[in-house]
């Protein structure tokens, strides 16, 4: 079942032009992980230091492998040195789908 990917993460304002060409390169890189799908990312309208990628995945199990991964691991440890807060990561499932499964 495909799984959505949220990451969430403050950017201080000094600290962009460091923080965006790593989430670049982490995009970049989801793109070759099996499972991997699409991916966006946005800027809080109201809080322009709050960013969000969204992932879309095949599986939780592929969003999870890439998570962990070690590369991913490596570029998100210098993109949490950078940040204000830590890192909120959340997966969901597509509601409507996920409760028909769970019903039957």
């Amino acid at each position: 079942m495909s799984v959505k990917v949220m990451i969430k993460r403050k950017v201080p304002d000094g600290k962009k032009a460091d923080i965006l060409p790593l989430i670049i390169k982490l995009r970049r890189m989801a793109t070759s992980q099996p499972g991997y799908i699409c991916g966006e990312t946005l800027v809080n309208a109201d809080d322009k230091s709050e960013y969000v990628v969204i992932s879309t995945w095949n599986d939780l199990d592929s969003w999870r492998d890439w998570r962990l991964s070690a590369q991913r691991i490596k570029i998100d440890e210098e993109l949490e040195a950078l940040s204000e807060v830590t890192t909120e990561y959340n997966a969901y499932f597509y509601g409507d789908i996920y409760l028909y499964q769970k019903l039957k």
